[in-house]
C-alpha cells in the first residue's frame, strides 16, 4: 500500500488540474460569443471550480498536518505562505464570476458589461494560477524560508 504521503500528494495535484481545467473551460465558453443556453455549463463548471478548490485546501490541510514533512516545514516557509496568499486573492477573485454567473441563470440575461468584467476576472485568475506552480517548486525545495 503506498505511503499516506504520496496518496495525498496525488490527490492534491489532481485536484489543482482539476480546478485549472475549469478556469480554462469558463474562460472559453466566455470567450465565445455568449448565448443563455451556456449559462447552465458555466454554473456547472463553476461549480467543479469550487469543489476542486476545497478539495485542494482539505487535502493540502491533511498534507501539512500528517504528511513527510511536517507543519514545521511548512510555518517556516515564506514560499508557502505566497503560495497560500496567491490561492486566496485567485478565490477572491473568483466569487464576483460564481455570483453572476447565478445571477444570469435566474434572470435570464446576460448584461454585457456583466460578461466584459467577468472575461477579465477569469483570465486574471488563470494567469495568476500559473505563478501556484512556481511558489510550489520554490516551497518543496525550501528555497524561501522565514
Amino acid at each position: 500500500m503506498p505511503d499516506l504521503d504520496l496518496v495525498l500528494a496525488i490527490l492534491h495535484h489532481l485536484a489543482a488540474l482539476t480546478l485549472l481545467a475549469s478556469l480554462v473551460a469558463q474562460l472559453t465558453l466566455l470567450k465565445a460569443p455568449l448565448c443563455q443556453q451556456s449559462v447552465p455549463m458555466l454554473a456547472r463548471i463553476d461549480l467543479g471550480y469550487g469543489l476542486s478548490a476545497l478539495a485542494i485546501l482539505v487535502i493540502g490541510g491533511l498534507r501539512v498536518s500528517f504528511a513527510a514533512k511536517g507543519w514545521e516545514f511548512y510555518a517556516l516557509n515564506a514560499a508557502f505562505w505566497a503560495k497560500m496568499a496567491l490561492f486566496a486573492v485567485i478565490g477572491g477573485l473568483s466569487v464576483v464570476p460564481t455570483l453572476l454567473f447565478r445571477r444570469w441563470l435566474r434572470a435570464g440575461v446576460i448584461p454585457a458589461t456583466q460578461l466584459v468584467l467577468v472575461r477579465r476576472l477569469v483570465t486574471l485568475e488563470v494567469a495568476l494560477f500559473a505563478l501556484l506552480p512556481v511558489f510550489a517548486v520554490l516551497m518543496a525545495r525550501g528555497l524561501i524560508r522565514l
